[in-house]
């Protein structure tokens, strides 16, 4: 795509992406609406580090880490998807929608999306975790450790949520990477399963497998050149914020601190 190309269709994109929610613009998907999904974010190796090394000062997103966080939070807001409030708009279609949001953006490269299909015959906690986070896509051997306990705060939130009646939840993981070019990748991970509360802890009910979708999406230095000034009216996202707003909470100070299976 030539850039006056691109820039057309970015600027087309930011004008309908800022436009209010509307309930009827949501993905369809089967009992979606019910289905709660907490989510967590982590900044992988040193992302963090990178991007708040190249904060800039103004309120508009200047560099890649903020042009990419502006886009994910624009995609957010659009959907009104807030993992905060799994009991309201935190809920797998309003999640849908704004991985939807996040693939039409025209400056993203999809690097990779498809759903693998994880077969798993251990009922422990921690084997169940450590399946799930082998099916990210290119983690280096270092940031295993990091990811690892990112996704085991999101089970303790999910499961925090857990009641009488089983019900389905969808965990959703985010991960924000830098290369060595210095392009950043932008990846969700999500995977449904079945939660119960026994004995006041949360539960997963064991499965013998389990889907887990998986997307990867690239925002080059380059393309972001191509793009920058496009944003110059968007208020930026810096890293913390966007960490904290795709990040659920434990519901109470009784929630279930580790993944427990049956």
């Amino acid at each position: 795509m030539n850039t006056q190309t691109l820039i057309k269709e970015t600027q087309e994109w930011l004008d309908w992406v800022n436009q209010p929610f509307t309930p009827g613009m949501l993905v369809q998907s089967f009992n979606a609406p019910q289905i709660m999904n907490p989510a967590n974010a982590a900044a992988v190796g040193d992302y963090k580090a990178k991007a708040d090394s190249a904060a800039s000062p103004g309120s508009a997103p200047v560099s890649v880490f903020e042009g990419m966080q502006t886009t994910a939070n624009l995609s957010r807001v659009r959907a009104e998807f807030n993992p905060i409030d799994v009991e309201g708009t935190g809920n797998k279609a309003h999640f849908l929608q704004f991985t939807q949001n996040i693939a039409d953006a025209p400056f993203l490269t999809l690097l990779s999306a498809n759903t693998l299909e994880v077969k798993e015959k251990s009922h422990n906690a921690d084997t169940l975790i450590n399946s799930f986070v082998g099916g990210f896509i290119g983690l280096a051997e270092s940031d295993i450790a990091q990811v690892l306990t990112s996704v085991k705060t999101l089970a303790s939130a999910a499961l925090s949520y857990a009641g009488q009646q089983e019900r389905v939840s969808n965990f959703a993981q985010n991960l924000l990477q830098v290369d060595s070019s210095g392009d950043v990748q932008f990846s969700l991970y999500s995977s449904e399963f079945s939660i119960k509360s026994e004995n006041n802890k949360g539960t997963i009910t064991f499965e013998a497998s389990y889907f887990l979708v998986r997307a990867q999406y690239q925002l080059s230095v380059a393309s972001w050149n191509q793009v920058v000034n496009v944003f110059s009216a968007q208020q930026k996202t810096d890293t913390q914020s966007w960490l904290d707003q795709m990040s659920t909470k434990n519901k109470s100070v009784g929630a279930a601190k580790t993944p427990c299976l049956d």
